[in-house]
């Protein structure tokens, strides 16, 4: 169990910096590294992907769950959840990138 949620954790924490870090890099005035800015995004995506979804093509990212229960009422947590937010910020730098990549376009049509 140990090795799973260590397993999830790490993926987790390598996502959620990819994605947080191809939005900072796309956000720079002239974007030199969009092909890492992509990279990075489509990493944090595929990571997202496979830690949201309950089905995973390696044995090795398990979905982990946990479940607090007093009486009647039980709260269970999954694993998976916290994956949406890569998920959400890998699309929002994938978005930025698609967006500046118009406006160049833009900007060298008028010109």
């Amino acid at each position: 169990m140990t090795l799973h949620l260590t397993v999830v954790t790490i993926s987790w924490f390598v996502a959620l910096a990819f994605a947080i870090a191809a939005i900072l890099i796309s956000l720079e005035e002239e974007p030199r590294r969009t092909v890492l800015a992509a990279t990075l995004a489509s990493v944090a995506l595929t990571i997202g992907y496979l830690g949201f979804g309950r089905w995973s093509p390696f044995r090795f990212f398990p979905q982990v769950g946990w479940i607090w229960s007093e009486g009647d009422e039980r709260i269970y947590l999954a694993s998976g959840w916290f994956f949406v937010a890569p998920l959400l910020l890998g699309s929002v730098a994938i978005a930025l990138l698609v967006f500046q990549r118009l406006a160049a376009r833009r900007q060298l049509i008028v010109r």
